[in-house]
């Protein structure tokens, strides 16, 4: 008996140490997937820190929809403009007068390039402030601002302030909103939109991530592997074109994956909140029917039998 238990005690311990190095094994790995993104990060980083990323003036303006946003979503790839400064407006506009002289032609294309940059910064406010809600289940926001980032060629970009824009509006809405619906749909929103930009974007000729390979520890990690296929939310899956990463849409990067991780820990902590008093409760009550149990059964012990 004794061998026996001791054969039994020793299958435990192996078990519990094979689980270990399992989950060692899968924490090395996570570590050494983030490392490596770091290090194609920090080289991009360090080549780009003179040129920093300056903060234009932003519009908190929201205005509602009309017809002229109704195209976003269909836009095709050989629209794109080569850099975000110079989009695409949204009205069809008349060629310039041969008579009209330089300064003049220069001031109209500059009205012209300011009224369309109001135009896209008031539909990106309107589509973070806005619940677009779920089509079958998947977050429209997020496909919403990443056509039109991609449509506006913002991630080419060297020198743009809408990546700015994006992040304090999810700032705003999360710190005004209702914490209870708020925080699960952007939660799903930022998630997608950072699992779009991991696999589409490229640093140094190189992929952020290896779409073969696997990752399986970390919150980084459930997050992006939660979100399956996020192309199919926006019309197109196979013959990605994979663009070469600037500094704005690195950075942007870095800061959607802290904003995803911040609302994860808020969702965490007012869970905790919510169930302590639950589970304390729960805790009390078994320990006063254990203790009534035990009274029970020693009054029982003593009784004088019939």
């Amino acid at each position: 008996m004794k061998a026996r238990k001791s054969t039994n005690d020793s299958n435990e311990n192996l078990k519990e140490i094979e689980e270990k190095c399992s989950q060692l094994q899968q924490s090395v790995q996570s570590l050494e997937e983030k490392l490596s993104n770091l290090e194609d990060e920090n080289h991009v980083l360090r080549q780009k820190a003179l040129s920093a990323s300056p903060k234009g003036s932003r519009t908190s303006i929201v205005r509602t929809f009309s017809e002229k946003y109704s195209g976003v979503l269909a836009l095709a790839d050989s629209e794109r403009k080569p850099v975000f400064e110079s989009p695409t407006p949204s009205k069809l506009i008349a060629p310039f007068s041969h008579g009209l002289s330089e300064s003049r032609r220069s001031k109209l294309t500059a009205e012209r390039h300011h009224i369309s940059s109001v135009e896209n910064y008031e539909f990106l406010a309107r589509c973070i402030k806005e619940d677009f809600g779920f089509i079958d289940g998947k977050p429209l926001a997020a496909c919403i601002i990443y056509r039109c980032l991609l449509h506006w060629h913002a991630f080419d970009s060297e020198r743009t302030a809408i990546f700015d824009c994006i992040i304090e509006g999810i700032n705003e809405v999360l710190k005004d909103g209702d914490e209870n619906s708020t925080l699960p749909y952007w939660l799903s929103n930022a998630s997608a939109l950072l699992c779009l930009l991991q696999r589409n974007l490229r640093l140094n000729g190189f992929l952020t991530t290896n779409s073969q390979r696997s990752i399986s520890s970390g919150l980084h990690g459930r997050v992006i592997h939660g979100v399956k296929s996020p192309f199919r939310f926006i019309g197109f899956e196979d013959g990605l074109s994979h663009m070469e990463a600037r500094y704005p849409a690195i950075l942007f990067k870095q800061q959607l994956t802290a904003c995803v991780e911040k609302i994860f820990g808020l969702i965490r902590d007012n869970l905790k909140k919510e169930l302590s008093p639950l589970l304390n409760s729960c805790i009390q009550v078994s320990v006063s029917q254990i203790q009534h149990m035990d009274s029970y059964k020693y009054r029982l012990f003593w009784l004088p039998p019939f």
